[in-house]
């Protein structure tokens, strides 16, 4: 079975990444963060059927994004730069429930029929090189601006003002 396969060899990327990041090496132009992306793309190939037709209420979708919230919580500074995942099984499992949480969300805006809200997400969909591009300036004038304001860092982070500190 070739899905049997592909679950086969995301389960040895992902224990050769755990191994990576437990030993903390570094590789050329990068690479050992190969596995951490084939994880999330194998778990997309492997469960978009089940993701397209889960049916989940307004109030597990809140649950899970608190859950996801606690587990950012434990999680020490992610940097995928220079090799920093925190804890590698808590990373995951923190990636997978937001994602499924931006699922279930989508999923209550299509059935609400939010025609402005969808076309806000459509386009952010189609624009996310231009926020990747621009997000360190973002973060640069956040931190400016934080500082000038005499907001805490701390407060500023669970506040969810921005997303990483320089």
């Amino acid at each position: 079975n070739s899905k049997t396969m592909i679950i086969v060899v995301i389960l040895l990327f992902s224990i050769f990444g755990l191994w990576l990041s437990f030993r903390n090496h570094h590789t050329v132009f990068k690479m050992e963060v190969i596995p951490f992306a084939i994880f999330f793309y194998g778990f997309g190939y492997c469960f978009k059927d089940r993701l397209k037709t889960c049916r989940t209420t307004l109030a597990m979708t809140f649950l899970m994004l608190m859950l996801n919230f606690a587990v950012s919580q434990l999680l020490p500074k992610l940097d995928m730069c220079i090799n920093q995942f925190g804890q590698y099984p808590l990373n995951l499992l923190n990636a997978l429930l937001g994602t499924i949480v931006i699922f279930s969300i989508s999923k209550f805006i299509d059935k609400k029929n939010c025609l402005y809200m969808k076309q806000l997400l459509i386009w952010c969909g189609q624009n996310t090189l231009l926020f990747m591009a621009l997000s360190q300036l973002l973060n640069y004038w956040l931190l400016i601006a934080i500082h000038y304001l005499h907001i805490s860092k701390v407060i500023a982070l669970h506040c969810g003002i921005f997303c990483c500190l320089g």
